[in-house]
């Protein structure tokens, strides 16, 4: 038989295309979420750093730096990928959720750092409440949780729910801390804001310079009480000045610990208050200040002394602590000082002001308070009652202008008067009043004229008390 030829039939192509290769989505990660499955972080807990998104890495790192809970998310990272299945026998896996704002862990090496973290900052509470922790100290749970948790991988179920028991004992105990804390703190403040009232002092003291300038110009009397007034003016204004100071920071600082929630907030608040440091030198400063009150109202050497002594006991105590004594026992003795021995001592230093501004005069002026200024004019005196006003009618009209925010020019009458009771006059102000133009030198009289005025409306008000003692500017009772 012939032999029977095999025809090769052309197998027929696949029609059927082949899907595209399908490119993995980049996914778009927060720069806490990009750490986290980072290869250069993957890198970097194997011991290098490849140059894989290098750039990206770094930026994100700046970005996230200093945030505790991205801390752990990046710790985190070290823990086994979910592709890591769980093998039959593994115990089952679990989560701790840290307290403190921390968030949520289940990797061995990141809990045992985290537990280090929260024993450092309950360590740093314990050590501002002075060792006395007003629950039980979780600090010694922790460390043995902490000792316990060996090796490396996921949290056994077991140990994520010893650690989330504990979660809530840590959180309770940190909280009352810092509300100890803050309490102690506030309290302290509030006696600080509470400040003598010097307010009346400074009145009486200004009316009693007033009258005494007065007098001394009339009748050449208490001309040796004026610098004395004028002293002790000061000092009491100083001492308003700086107890609003005090006032002001205390108010500041009892309002800002109260936003006080955790560790990190209590030091922020600790660096921007100036520890003990700022508060103990204002309530001195205020302090030294009454003192020389003291000195100016006459107190005997014998007081006075003990009031310097006082003040050096209170420095020499916070020294002897140095600025490591903490807002818990620092600010509480710094307000019972205030408010034990300051407000004290401050009102007993303004009782002795009270020899000073008893002048005891009657003056005449306040005659010319019966009648009312119209059209923005002095009143008249009455003729009976001119003793009582230096340089007369044209002096007072003159001077009613300028004190009420005027611009009087000043006649001749007036000029003539300044000049002519120079010597009182520069006894009760600070500069003294310009030379009276030369008669030989006509040319500079205008200007010499000038510099007088201008000298008087410098000086205006001790110039009124001069002349008018304690009247009031409006002439209006």
């Amino acid at each position: 038989m012939p032999e029977k030829k095999h025809t090769q039939v052309p197998q027929k192509k696949s029609t059927k295309k082949k899907p595209p290769i399908a490119h993995e989505a980049i996914p778009q990660h927060s720069d806490a979420e990009y750490l986290s499955a980072s290869p250069a972080m993957v890198g970097m807990v194997a011991g290098d750093l490849p140059q894989v998104e290098l750039q990206r890495h770094l930026q994100a790192m700046n970005k996230v730096a200093g945030n505790r809970a991205t801390a752990f998310q990046v710790m985190r990272s070290r823990q086994p990928s979910a592709a890591a299945v769980q093998r039959d026998g593994d115990q089952p896996t679990g989560t701790w959720n840290m307290p403190l704002e921390l968030g949520p862990v289940s990797d061995k090496a990141a809990a045992r750092t985290a537990i280090g973290l929260i024993i450092g900052d309950m360590n740093t509470l314990l050590e501002e409440l002075g060792g006395q922790s007003p629950v039980d100290n979780p600090i010694p749970a922790l460390q043995e949780k902490q000792a316990a948790l060996g090796g490396s991988g996921l949290l056994t179920q077991a140990e994520a729910n010893d650690l989330n028991t504990l979660t809530s004992r840590v959180q309770v105990a940190h909280d009352l801390m810092i509300m100890q804390i803050q309490q102690a703190v506030a309290t302290g403040m509030s006696q600080l804001s509470t400040m003598p009232d010097a307010s009346s002092a400074e009145v009486q003291l200004s009316d009693a310079l007033a009258k005494t300038s007065h007098k001394a110009f009339t009748s050449g009397e208490g001309e040796d009480k004026i610098g004395a007034l004028k002293d002790a003016l000061s000092k009491v204004q100083e001492y308003n000045k700086k107890c609003g100071e005090v006032a002001d920071y205390a108010r500041k600082a009892a309002s800002a610990v109260k936003l006080v929630k955790t560790v990190s907030a209590l030091k922020a608040f600790k660096s921007a208050s100036g520890n003990l440091g700022t508060a103990l030198d204002k309530v001195i400063s205020v302090a030294d200040t009454a003192s020389q009150i003291a000195t100016v109202a006459g107190f005997n050497k014998e007081k006075a002394g003990s009031m310097d002594q006082s003040i050096n006991q209170l420095r020499a105590g916070v020294a002897l602590a140095g600025s490591a004594m903490s807002l818990f026992k620092g600010v509480p003795l710094i307000g019972a000082y205030w408010s034990n021995y300051v407000v004290p001592m401050t009102d007993a230093c303004l009782r002795g002001l009270e020899g000073l501004t008893d002048i005891g005069e009657k003056i005449g002026l306040e005659s010319i308070l019966d009648q009312e200024p119209e059209g923005g004019q002095a009143p008249r005196i009455d003729p009976l009652q001119m003793m009582y006003f230096p340089g007369g009618q044209a002096m007072l009209d003159f001077m009613f202008v300028l004190v009420n925010g005027g611009s009087p020019g000043m006649p001749s009458s007036v000029r003539d008067y300044f000049y002519e009771k120079r010597k009182q006059f520069n006894a009760g102000n600070d500069e003294q009043m310009p030379d009276q133009p030369s008669m030989l030198n006509p040319v500079n009289w205008f200007l010499d004229d000038n510099s007088l005025l201008e000298w008087v409306k410098r000086n205006q008000n001790m110039l009124w008390a001069q002349l008018y003692g304690g009247l009031p500017h409006n002439l209006r009772r």
